[in-house]
């Protein structure tokens, strides 16, 4: 029987202690989990190597009109709360925006979401429908949103509907 004893640490301690016991015990369970389990024979690539880099060549070919990239800027700008065009949403609980390169991920990720719905041209709609994945872990919330439960998923969705409206509106 394993003794488990309280002492007051901290959490980063904790979690190390953690982390060594998870290590512990996938050191302990891999031998038995080859004993136990039958061996699969490995799945065969779906896609080469070369045919994935000319995929990924394609996308980055594929033409974003300009009035669609004002659109990004636009939505990355809306994440800084220094911006003047930023939401109230973004003032209140942003500690750090997403940088310049955001505006770069946004329309890549377009690109590929129009590539897949079989477009030759990216869309105001792939942009937003890049705009979670791209944005998620670019944007630094303040301890405020986190005290009343605000993520970035729903700040980013707040953005979105107001940038639409501004791209709507021309």
């Amino acid at each position: 029987m394993i003794e488990v004893r309280r002492h007051n640490v901290g959490w980063d301690a904790a979690s190390a202690v953690l982390h060594v016991v998870l290590f512990a015990l996938l050191v302990l369970l891999t031998p038995v989990r080859k004993l136990i389990l039958p061996e699969r024979a490995p799945e065969p690539p779906t896609i080469s190597r070369d045919e994935l880099l000319a995929f990924q060549g394609l996308i980055r070919r594929i033409p974003a009109p300009r009035v669609v990239v004002e659109h990004a800027v636009n939505i990355v700008r809306k994440t800084r709360p220094q911006a003047k065009t930023s939401i109230e949403a973004t003032q209140q609980y942003v500690e750090r925006g997403a940088g310049p390169r955001a505006s770069q991920a946004l329309i890549l990720g377009a690109k590929a979401f129009a590539a897949f719905a079989g477009r030759t041209a990216v869309a105001a709609e792939d942009v937003e429908r890049a705009a979670l994945p791209a944005l998620r872990e670019r944007i630094a919330l303040n301890y405020l949103a986190q005290a009343d439960g605000v993520d970035v998923d729903f700040l980013v969705r707040k953005i979105l509907r107001d940038a639409r409206e501004e791209y709507e509106r021309g």
